[in-house]
Order: structure tokens, then sequence, then C-alpha cells
């Protein structure tokens, strides 16, 4: 089962689960991210990277964050960290990446 868009609702501690996830370079600063379970690949830009492991870890949405920005301050400053992080699980979500969100 895949997450649809009715299914997102988001909160900081929520876990997001995905769909067994690869990747590889793509064009300069971009890469591919998809899986072979759902046959679907989506181009993102290269310092999401970081986004992958932390999925397959199980952290909620606030680890997510934090790790991120010690990752990569420049990025994923703290005031929008989490916005942005959401928006990209969300963009996840709708190219069929995201098997289900646990929100507790």
């Amino acid at each position: 089962m895949q997450v649809t868009d009715r299914d997102i609702r988001l909160k900081n501690t929520s876990v997001v689960k995905t769909f067994p996830l690869n990747w590889q370079p793509a064009r300069e600063g971009k890469i591919f991210v998809g899986s072979n379970v759902t046959k679907s690949y989506i181009i993102i830009d290269s310092y999401w990277l970081p986004i992958i492991d932390l999925l397959l870890q199980g952290l909620n949405l606030d680890e997510i964050v934090h790790n991120l920005s010690e990752i990569d301050p420049h990025n994923f400053h703290n005031e929008n960290a989490s916005s942005k992080v959401k928006i990209m699980i969300i963009e996840l979500a709708q190219n069929k990446l995201i098997e289900k969100i646990i929100t507790k």
C-alpha cells in the first residue's frame, strides 16, 4: 500500500516509512531517487541525499530536521528546515516513494 494525498498528515512526531530507496547521480547538482518496488523515480537536488539514509533509519520528522540542519546548515536553516522537509516528504509521497506515515 502506498500513501495517497488524503493520507498525508505530517506532524513533527510523524515517522515516515519509505519503500526501499536507491539513488544515483544525475546531472550536476542533481540525483535520481527511486524505488524498484514502485518503479517510480524522481530527480531532486543533491543536497537532499542525506534524507534518504535518515528516512530509512525510522526517525521522526523532528529528528530528521535536526540531523539535516547539522549535516548541511546552509540548506537547512533552523527556521525553515521543518517546512522544507515536510514539502520533500509530500513530494516523495506523490511520486510513490512513501509506503506509510505513522503519526503519533
